[in-house]
């Protein structure tokens, strides 16, 4: 087991880059010539590790079809099964299938399926890694990786990184899917809770984005980039919603974060706003196209007509959901200062009020009620962006 350990700590201590260099993924045919360099074959190996199997004293240079170790397996080369409870480990290349409980360890190039808690290569992977914990390709990736904790690719990742905590590559050319995800340049999609790359090539969706420039979508709640604009967005709808908050966007996409609230006049209440839209842009206009959800919170307490300072028996709140689809153009006005206007079609899904008055009724415009919960009607809003 202290050997076992020795390995994947000298493996993990020899470093991770995010910049390195593209190298050709492997072939069948280079890795039969990896697994033929004066290798004796070993068809068949049984037994309880090296030392104590078929392999005998000098399994660095043997080639086994088949292998299964109780503790763990050493070999030159697998061309074929390579089973081991504990570690099951590779000297040159490994092409088809290897799987252990304990780790799965390959110095060479990879072609084919490796299963285990940890599986780690140093050489070139083409095809699917699955662990438990980790995946490690110092060489580069092309296929899936796959695993419960972290999963990296310190070369270039074709294909896909799914991992429930960290995924990294130096590039990527396909997909990461995760909580963190961290990659040098990305031609294709981040998806996670907080994604960073230097150049994005499609999108980044998450809570928190950040790259050096962004030719795509960056969609969530902070995105940052050279070529993202932050802008102030301040508008009023025929509702008497009031918004403040927050444009990040690209040149054709964008997302909005406000805090809103209604009249003081009207039913009173508060919330959040977020939206996602796409624009097209000239010199000093645009027009855009976006959808935006608003979830109010509605004061229903009551008040107590016996107390002459206007104080409530309770405070009590509802939670009502606005979905409004919109469409709008914009004019720059001066370098920092544009206005805007538009049309939007609104639904609003909201429990009356004690007094059986409708939620945001200032609205004096037609509506549909297909429920009594429920209204649909057009609208119309303005506001400025600095």
């Amino acid at each position: 087991m202290s050997t076992t350990l020795a390995l994947l700590t000298m493996t993990l201590l020899s470093g991770v880059s995010v910049g390195a260099t593209t190298d050709t993924l492997p072939n069948a045919d280079s890795l039969k010539r990896d697994s033929a360099r004066s290798l004796r074959e070993v068809p068949v190996n049984i037994g309880l590790a090296p030392g104590h199997n078929a392999n005998g004293a000098d399994p660095e240079n043997v080639r086994n079809r088949f292998a299964l170790n109780l503790v763990m397996n050493d070999a030159g080369a697998i061309d074929g099964f390579d089973l081991a409870l504990g570690l099951a480990r590779t000297r040159q290349s490994m092409r088809g299938f290897q799987a252990s409980v304990g780790a799965n360890l390959v110095e060479g190039d990879v072609l084919g399926f490796q299963a285990s808690t940890a599986n780690l290569v140093l050489g070139q992977t083409k095809g699917l890694q699955a662990a438990a914990v980790a995946n490690l390709s110092r060489g580069s990736f092309h296929g899936l990786q796959a695993s419960g904790v972290v999963n990296l690719a310190t070369d270039t990742m074709a294909g896909l990184q799914w991992s429930g905590v960290f995924n990294q590559a130096g590039t990527v050319c396909g997909a990461q899917l995760g909580t963190i995800n961290l990659a040098g340049g990305v031609n294709g999609l981040q998806w996670g809770t907080v994604n960073i790359a230097s150049k994005v090539r499609g999108a980044q969706i998450g809570w928190i984005n950040v790259a050096d420039s962004v030719d795509g979508a960056a969609i969530g709640l902070l995105s940052f980039a050279k070529n993202i604009e932050h802008q102030a967005d301040i508008w009023v709808t025929e509702s008497g919603i009031s918004n403040v908050g927050l444009l990040t966007g690209t040149e054709h996409f964008y997302t909005i974060l406000a805090l809103s609230a209604t009249h003081p006049d009207d039913v009173r209440a508060y919330g959040l706003t977020w939206g996602l839209g796409g624009r097209i842009q000239w010199a000093h206009s645009w027009i855009a196209l976006d959808a935006v959800a608003t979830h109010l919170l509605h004061d229903i307490g009551e008040w107590d007509d016996h107390d002459h300072r206007g104080h409530k028996n309770h405070v009590d709140v509802e939670a009502n959901e606005m979905a409004s689809l919109r469409a709008s153009a914009g004019w720059k006005m001066f370098p920092h200062l544009t206005v805007y206007g538009g049309l939007s079609g609104n639904v609003l899904v909201s429990a009356q009020a004690p007094d059986d008055e409708k939620y945001l009724s200032r609205n004096e415009g037609p509506e549909w009620n297909p429920s009594k919960e429920t209204r649909i009607w057009p609208g119309v809003f303005m506001g400025i962006r600095i």
